[in-house]
């Protein structure tokens, strides 16, 4: 598990993650600043831990990302992002911002593997200071998905879809 939070990263200095497999996921908490270079990042969990998870209060961008949540257990959740203080902007691979990732990747910001039915929170909204670019795909989940003009591309296939939030 990767956990980042304001004791371990800043504005002036964020945490860089690079792509790879991520054993029990990665946990963004409140304060956290972190930075996702270019790539596909494979989310691996036993029991209830894993996913990706990103808190109140968070600065999060990556360019070229994909985030492959294998599972077999953990969603991918955006907890109270209304709160977001510098923002979250995320792009999905395309043929211009990652050399490396295979054209089955281009356009796909989230894949939940279909043996992963966790459920899952995206957001990408002005409103809670979020900008998503790409394809949610998550075939056997329930997802509360809330977007708005700030997504430029946006597709989302779930086993069902909640549109907004519920708190």
């Amino acid at each position: 598990l990767v956990t980042i939070n304001g004791s371990n990263s800043s504005a002036a200095a964020p945490a860089i993650l690079n792509p790879g497999s991520y054993c029990a996921g990665i946990n963004i908490q409140p304060f956290g600043y972190a930075t996702f270079n270019s790539g596909i990042y494979t989310l691996t969990s036993s029991k209830g831990a894993g996913g990706l998870s990103i808190d109140a209060g968070t600065t999060v961008t990556g360019n070229g990302v994909g985030f492959y949540n294998y599972g077999p257990a953990g969603g991918v959740n955006f907890l109270f992002s209304s709160l977001t203080a510098g923002g979250i902007t995320l792009t999905a691979p395309n043929s211009s911002n990652c050399a490396v990732c295979g054209a089955a990747w281009q356009g796909i910001l989230f894949y939940q593997d279909p043996g992963d039915s966790a459920t899952s929170v995206v957001v990408g909204s002005a409103s809670w200071n979020t900008k998503l670019t790409g394809t949610s795909y998550f075939p056997n989940a329930n997802i509360t998905y809330a977007l708005d003009a700030t997504v430029n591309y946006n597709s989302v296939v779930a086993k069902s879809v909640t549109m907004g939030f519920q708190y």
